[in-house]
C-alpha cells in the first residue's frame, strides 16, 4: 500500500489542490477507520418508510441530477 501512496504523491506533487504532503496521513486514517464505518448489515430495516424499490429510484434520480 505504501508504494501506491508514494506513487500517487509523486504524480501529483506539483498540484497544490492534491495536498500530496498529507496523502500518507489521510490513507492511514482511512485504513484505520474503514472497518468501524461500514454500513450496518440491515440498515434498511431502520427506515421502513423507504422501500428497496424507492431507494433504487432515488439513487437513479441522484445520478441523473449529478449528470
Amino acid at each position: 500500500m505504501q508504494e501506491t501512496i508514494d506513487e500517487c504523491d509523486d504524480e501529483n506533487a506539483s498540484n497544490p489542490q492534491f495536498v500530496a504532503e498529507f496523502t500518507t496521513d489521510i490513507m492511514r486514517h482511512f485504513m484505520a477507520t474503514e472497518m468501524h464505518n461500514q454500513p450496518q448489515h440491515k440498515y434498511m430495516d431502520n427506515q421502513p418508510q423507504i422501500t428497496e424499490r424507492m431507494r433504487s429510484i432515488l439513487i437513479d434520480w441522484i445520478i441523473e441530477v449529478h449528470f
